[in-house]
């Protein structure tokens, strides 16, 4: 008597079908295409899940085993990226450019100039970093165009790095990375 199961990876003697639309397989007499489907969708969020604790990872606080962070960790010449986007779909996506200095109290210096994909270049007019003594980053950078806001970051062990999330001044949320030169 012949099983009507498909093993994994056979067709139990009967006809394989592949859709040509699809990458779902199936057995003529009995159904393989969930079977398929499921195991896709397992790979599938394992995929994301790797990609999103490696995210996670990365923006990640430094642990009580790096060493303390102080306000004067943030004094220095800095170069930002960083990129917003519109989650309302209205096509406020931009990414920029900006050198930073911010002084021993953590006060962003006036007078750098904030490159945008959209609407070009606007002035720095201030802002204040704070740091945590577990180095997380919160503050705000001004311009002219408004305030951004940063949310949540971290700065890295060596103190030559912050990265993080913020909301810019059109409420568009957005990821940057703070560059120690």
């Amino acid at each position: 008597m012949t099983s009507n199961r498909c093993s994994t990876g056979y067709c139990c003697g009967n006809k394989l079908i592949k859709s040509e639309y699809s990458s779902q397989v199936a057995c003529r007499g009995h159904n393989k295409i969930h079977l398929y489907a499921r195991r896709k969708t397992k790979m599938q969020k394992k995929t994301w899940t790797k990609i999103v604790l490696t995210a996670m990872l990365a923006l990640t606080p430094a642990t009580s085993s790096w060493a303390a962070c102080s306000t004067a960790d943030l004094a220095g010449n800095w170069n930002v990226y960083m990129a917003a986007w519109d989650h309302a779909g209205t096509g406020g996506n931009w990414w920029g450019y900006v050198p930073l200095t911010v002084k021993a109290t953590g006060a962003v210096q006036s007078g750098s100039t904030l490159s945008l994909s959209d609407p070009g270049t606007t002035a720095i007019t201030g802002g204040t970093l704070r740091i945590s003594s577990k180095c997380t980053v919160t503050g705000t950078i001004s311009s002219k165009n408004g305030t951004l806001t940063i949310k949540n970051a971290a700065m890295d062990s060596g103190k030559t790095a912050i990265s993080g999330v913020f909301q810019s001044p059109g409420q568009q949320d957005g990821i940057f990375n703070m560059l120690k030169h």
